[in-house]
């Protein structure tokens, strides 16, 4: 990637909106950059994504179902190496590898998703994804700016992180990390009152949220309130 490409971004992340959360400047960024009039950051960890900034509730919405049902391009991109494209939800490709996201996705008038991989080295830190109304893949500068902007994004969060004191979550973290504490606890909970393991338990919110259509977060506050217990064998 060009010199260039990499200063005009990162100009762009500095001067967007100014006093937002960096999270915010780098949805509204990835908009702009990508022709995408929705986009969704957010961090993974455990398996599990957490929004960190979306445009809107559909954004934040088509990333969480991902990981609820574990497919579509940005539960796909958590852990891999490159972007993962859907250029046409609509195609018999995308049908067969991602049914109930493209049909999901297609409902609501999402034709085309580009998930980028927020990543150092080997460790994966979140994804962008955008989402698009019509079908069509990411021109050669787009795809690269998408490059750049998820690689400067990593960098500006980790390094708003790294400033922060031992500890303490930088602001553009709090709400995904808020958001994963409050699962974890719950898959802690359920855990030990089944006596199955973490995994296993988080597996079990997942699939009570998608089985009665409300997100994780809505099923996590439930069982830390003691107002849910989840039977052993509840699944998707």
């Amino acid at each position: 990637m060009s010199d260039d490409r990499w200063t005009r971004i990162s100009d762009l992340l500095a001067d967007a909106s100014r006093g937002d959360r960096l999270g915010d400047r780098i949805v509204r960024v990835g908009n702009d950059l990508l022709g995408a009039p929705r986009s969704s950051l957010s961090l993974v960890v455990r398996g599990a994504a957490s929004t960190i900034s979306s445009t809107d509730p559909l954004a934040h919405d088509l990333v969480e179902q991902q990981f609820l049902i574990g497919e579509g391009p940005s539960f796909d991109a958590s852990t891999a190496d490159a972007p993962v494209v859907a250029d046409d939800l609509a195609h018999a490709t995308a049908r067969v590898r991602w049914p109930t996201f493209a049909e999901t996705a297609l409902a609501n008038g999402v034709h085309a998703a580009h998930a980028f991989p927020l990543r150092v080295g080997a460790a994966r830190l979140g994804i962008l994804t955008s989402f698009r109304p019509r079908a069509g893949a990411l021109t050669s500068d787009e795809f690269a700016d998408g490059l750049v902007l998820s690689s400067a994004a990593t960098l500006l969060l980790l390094t708003e992180q790294a400033a922060q004191p031992t500890g303490a979550a930088a602001e553009s973290f709090r709400p995904g990390l808020d958001a994963q504490g409050l699962v974890q606890r719950a898959a802690g909970m359920t855990s030990e009152q089944l006596g199955i393991s973490i995994v296993d338990a988080l597996s079990l919110i997942r699939g009570r949220a998608f089985a009665t259509d409300t997100t994780v977060l809505d099923v996590a506050a439930q069982i830390v309130r003691r107002e849910l217990s989840l039977e052993e064998g509840e699944s998707t």
